[in-house]
């Protein structure tokens, strides 16, 4: 509706204009109106038409004008010299445009000198400082910088926005959620007294919307994530490139699954095209160009990501060139970031070039550490990746690199400071291959070492579960960090119970599956056993009734009771029979006993041994070669002969030939002259002496 009366106001301007060309507040009045109409470029001729006094008094709308035109710098610079006109707005101005330059300590120094020289106190303006902490990196302040401000997400959903993007910054997904759900519903009770329509409500929200689609997808929850994203995407009133832009990569990278599936490659050829889709047409200014307002818009990262999973995306789909030229040229304008060294190594490892990757990845790796004492993770998995692709001869090599992890602590609170060598996924592939190399007493020696870690964390972290403070952090060290500790330390004592049984160290085994009674809260204080725990106090009353029968009696009557009904229907002589086979004892089934009658009467045949044929391979195969040393197979062996390439027609006689039989229409054929008996001189006499016999005419002639 606004826009219907904006437009009309043009209208009404253009028709004053005629009458009053020199009419400088109609002249100022329509300026503004296109710039609310988002027609900076018009608005910009239509100030560079106007008189010079206008000029002067509109540099404040020409410089905001070239900001919104994506002439940054152009602006800044006007900014700065007509500072002294209106030195409050071009502070906030200027402030905004350094925010836009990535020059957020500049932008920070411009709103302290608002808030003490000229006493600003409006939500925009504290709205906007957030913003500029949130780019300085200074997320983890914004709690303190909001309470100083006295301001509340309440009043304000981009202020709400804001704060969800400085809690995802210190990764505080939970509380950024809560954030932007309540924006969301702060906005569309804001927008709806403001008389906006819906489809004026749902481009507003659309930010925040993507970023709750990211902030779910953060959180595991893909399936809302998707839903977020396809509510931004298929909704056409939704015009803003940026917003659509975003929620595009966002979508690809949250559905994106490498199975090789036809499936699969169709939707990443697809969604290769929608990211093509972003590039300026003008392909003159190379591979990296944006649209102008994605240019304009979207951060030094943001451009660096698109780029890097359009890159991903080509390597997906086969296109391999395609892939090179624009890691290239990212590397070229942005440098060499670990995304991108992980993405050189990807191509190489699709070219066929594992050991130049490895080096690659290997490299990375050193300088890092040169740099910080801690490894960054995602290069280091990929090099024991690649170590296991090349068979049982790299488990080794991947045990060693898995080794290095122990002095890379996570260096984000996402992590909650854990060390990442006793993380879950780590600890299992690392006793999963230590048990592939049959090496026991390391992999012992791991879970021991892990065990006393996660006892540690446990007891760093009791103390009360996590709930919110007032500026949307955790008030106390518990929660999930807890609840990750507590299943951290089940599942090394349950592995501990059985290795040390393999090992035959059953007092050690008792002593672990104690502590894990006395952790998880089973046995006789009425605690509830885990399937888990159960069988491995299976395994372990079954090692003890040999040693210590007595030790073992007391712990039977730890085991849970067996519900009647999960026992119905089971044959329990079967179960004795196949336990007295599984420990040695083979009995003969349909074995008749002396003096015992059959009950029908005859007796069941024994089974047939099935005789074993020797394998007969072909003449000249040879097991050391490829493929036996035989030659390879036709591959048309499976057509008819008669479509064979090699296939050749039998050559015809002349003998063959006459005997043929005529073909074709009546006639058409050779005929014997002999048989043609009008060449006779009887036959030709006959004819020459025939008349023709005519009717008679009588009565037919003229009178």
């Amino acid at each position: 509706m606004r826009c219907i009366y904006i437009n009309s106001a043009v209208n009404l301007l253009f028709v004053v204009l005629l009458l009053s060309p020199n009419d400088e507040d109609a002249w100022a009045c329509k300026v503004v109106a296109n710039m609310q109409l988002g027609n900076y470029d018009v608005a910009l001729n239509l100030i560079g038409k106007a008189t010079s006094s206008l000029q002067e008094r509109m540099q404040f709308q020409r410089a905001y004008c070239l900001y919104r035109s994506g002439k940054v710098e152009e602006a800044l610079s006007i900014a700065k010299n007509f500072e002294s006109s209106n030195p409050e707005a071009f502070l906030q101005l200027q402030a905004q445009l350094n925010y836009r330059l990535h020059n957020s300590k500049e932008a920070i120094q411009s709103y302290d000198r608002l808030f003490k020289e000229h006493k600003a106190d409006s939500i925009e303006l504290k709205t906007n400082v957030v913003a500029a902490y949130v780019v300085a990196e200074l997320s983890k302040e914004v709690p303190n910088l909001i309470s100083a401000m006295q301001v509340s997400s309440k009043l304000s959903f981009e202020l709400g926005f804001n704060k969800a993007c400085a809690l995802i910054e210190i990764g505080d997904f939970e509380g950024a959620e809560t954030e932007l759900r309540l924006a969301l519903k702060t906005g569309r009770e804001a927008l709806f007294e403001e008389d906006c329509s819906e489809e004026e409500l749902a481009e507003e929200l659309a930010p925040i919307t993507v970023q709750l689609g990211y902030v779910l997808g953060r959180l595991g929850r893909t399936t809302e994530a998707l839903e977020a994203y396809e509510q931004v995407l298929s909704n056409i009133s939704i015009s803003e490139d940026v917003v659509r832009a975003l929620a595009h990569n966002n979508n690809i990278a949250e559905s994106g699954k490498v199975d090789g599936s036809a499936a699969q490659k169709k939707f990443v050829a697809n969604a290769a095209k929608r990211m093509e889709a972003l590039l300026d047409k003008d392909k003159s200014q190379g591979h990296l160009k944006l649209s102008p307002e994605l240019e304009a818009r979207l951060s030094k990262n943001q451009k660096q990501t698109l780029h890097l999973n359009r890159a991903l995306l080509y390597l997906l789909s086969g296109r391999l060139e395609a892939a090179k030229d624009t890691a290239a040229s990212v590397s070229k304008q942005y440098g060499d970031s670990t995304p991108l060294v992980l993405l050189k190594a990807a191509l190489l490892v699709a070219e066929k070039k594992v050991s130049e990757a490895d080096a690659l990845l290997e490299s990375l790796i050193s300088s890092q550490s040169a740099s910080s004492p801690t490894i960054t993770l995602q290069p280091l998995l990929m090099r024991v990746q690649l170590s296991l692709e090349a068979g049982p001869s790299g488990v080794s090599k991947a045990v060693d690199l898995l080794s290095m992890l122990s002095s890379a602590s996570s260096n984000s609170d996402e992590a909650g400071g854990l060390d990442v060598a006793h993380c879950g996924a780590v600890l299992a592939t690392k006793l999963a291959l230590y048990q592939q190399l049959g090496d026991n007493v390391g992999a012992e020696a791991l879970l021991d070492d892990a065990l006393v870690y996660w006892q540690r964390q446990q007891q760093g972290r009791a103390g009360p579960s996590g709930t919110k403070g007032k500026q949307g952090g955790r008030a106390g060290t518990g929660g999930r960090m807890g609840d990750v500790a507590f299943t951290a330390l089940g599942w090394c004592l349950q592995s501990l119970v059985t290795l040390k049984l393999k090992l035959g160290k059953v007092e050690e085994a008792v002593n672990c599956y104690q502590l894990l009674q006395q952790q998880q809260g089973s046995g006789t204080s009425g605690g509830r056993h885990t399937v888990a725990s159960a069988s491995v106090l299976g395994r372990l009353i079954r090692a003890l009734a040999s040693t210590n029968a007595n030790a073992a009696q007391d712990m039977a009557q730890d085991l849970p009771l067996v519900n009647a009904v999960q026992v119905r229907g089971v044959d329990v002589d079967a179960l004795e029979s196949q336990s007295k086979e599984s420990g040695g004892f083979k009995k003969k089934e349909n074995r008749k006993r002396e003096g015992e009658a059959d009950p029908e009467g005859t007796s069941e045949q024994k089974k047939k041994k099935r005789r074993k044929r020797k394998i007969i391979l072909p003449k000249g195969y040879d097991p050391s070669l490829p493929g036996g040393g035989l030659p390879p197979p036709n591959p048309e062996r499976w057509l008819p002969k008669w479509q064979r390439s090699e296939f050749k027609k039998k050559k015809v006689t002349s003998a063959q030939r006459k005997l043929e039989v005529v073909k074709g229409s009546q006639g058409a054929g050779k005929v014997d002259e002999n048989l043609d008996r009008s060449s006779t001189p009887a036959a030709q006499q006959a004819c020459s002496s025939a008349k023709p016999v005519l009717p008679s005419r009588k009565g037919k002639g003229k009178k």
